[in-house]
C-alpha cells in the first residue's frame, strides 16, 4: 500500500478506447490524431490540446514517463498560451504534469508545479470543487514521497473531508482518500488511527461493493498489516479465517456453475 495519486483527464478528452488493453497501441493512436488535428485546425486548438493531454494520460498509465512528460508540457505550454493559467483545462494539465513528475521520481519539482496547481483551483473552482480536493490529495502524495509526513497528514485529512461532504463517504474517491490518509498514519506510527480508519473503510467497502467483491478482500491484507503492527493476532486469524470461508463459498459457486453449463 502507498500514497496514491490521481490524475484527472478532461471531460472535453476524447475517448479512444483506451480501455482495450493495448495501452501504448491507444496512446500512439490518441497522438496521432493531435498530429491530424494540428495539421487540420492548428497545434494551438483545443481538440488538438485534448489530445495531446489524453495522449499524455495514457502513456504515463503505460510507464512511458518521458514521453508523456513530453508531451504534457507541451499541452500545458500552449494551454497557458492560449486560454490562460487560470483557465480549468490549463490547472488540468498542471496537474496531470506534477504527477508526471512524480512517477519519475523528481518531488521538489513535482511539489513545485502541484502548489501552483492547487492555488489556481482554489481560485477556478474553489475550495469544495471535487478537482480542488484531488489536487489537495495529489499534494500530500508528493508531501509524503519526499518524507514530510506531518504535511501530508494535514493536507490528507482537510481533503478527506471535504471529499466526505462533496460526495459523500460511500464515493470511491473518498475512499480512496481515507486509504491514503490511512498509509500515512502507518508511516507516522499511529497504527491505532490508522486501523480505525482502515476498519471504516472497509466496512464501507462491504456496504457498496460487498463482502465479496475482489476489492474488498484484497483490503483486509491492508487492514492485516495494520493489525500485524499492533500486535492483534487474534483480529488476523478472524481475517484469515473469512478469507478462507469465502473461497469455499466463490469454490462452491464455481462449481455450481460449471455443472449447471454441462447440464
Amino acid at each position: 500500500m502507498a500514497i496514491s495519486h490521481i490524475k484527472i483527464k478532461n471531460t472535453s478528452d476524447i475517448n479512444s478506447g483506451s480501455n482495450n488493453g493495448n495501452l501504448p497501441k491507444a496512446a500512439e493512436a490518441v497522438e496521432k490524431m493531435a498530429d491530424v488535428f494540428a495539421t487540420s485546425c492548428g497545434k494551438e486548438h483545443p481538440d488538438t490540446l485534448a489530445c495531446l493531454n489524453y495522449a499524455a494520460y495514457i502513456y504515463d498509465d503505460c510507464g512511458d514517463y518521458q514521453k508523456a512528460k513530453e508531451l504534457q508540457e507541451k499541452a500545458y505550454e500552449l494551454r497557458s498560451k492560449t486560454l490562460g493559467e487560470g483557465h480549468p483545462d490549463t490547472i488540468i494539465s498542471l496537474n496531470n504534469l506534477a504527477m508526471i513528475y512524480g512517477d519519475l521520481g523528481n518531488y521538489q519539482k513535482a511539489k513545485e508545479l502541484q502548489e501552483k496547481a492547487y492555488e489556481s483551483a482554489l481560485k477556478t473552482f474553489g475550495e469544495k470543487h471535487p478537482n480542488t480536493i484531488i489536487f489537495l490529495n495529489n499534494l500530500a502524495y508528493i508531501y509524503g514521497n519526499l518524507d514530510d509526513y506531518h504535511k501530508a497528514k494535514e493536507a490528507q485529512e482537510k481533503a478527506c473531508a471535504l471529499m466526505r461532504k462533496k460526495l459523500g463517504e460511500n464515493h470511491q474517491y473518498t475512499l480512496k482518500l481515507l486509504d491514503n490518509l490511512a498509509f500515512i498514519y502507518t508511516h507516522l506510527g499511529q497504527y491505532k488511527k490508522a486501523a480505525k480508519i482502515q476498519e471504516k473503510a472497509y466496512s464501507l467497502r462491504c456496504k457498496t461493493l460487498g463482502k465479496e467483491h475482489p476489492d474488498t478482500i484484497m483490503y483486509l491484507g491492508d487492514l492485516s498489516s495494520t493489525y500485524f503492527k499492533l500486535g492483534r493476532h487474534r483480529k488476523i486469524e478472524k481475517i484469515q479465517a473469512m478469507i478462507t470461508e469465502m473461497e469455499k463459498r466463490l469454490s462452491a459457486k464455481k462449481d455450481t456453475t460449471q455443472n449447471s453449463d454441462r447440464a
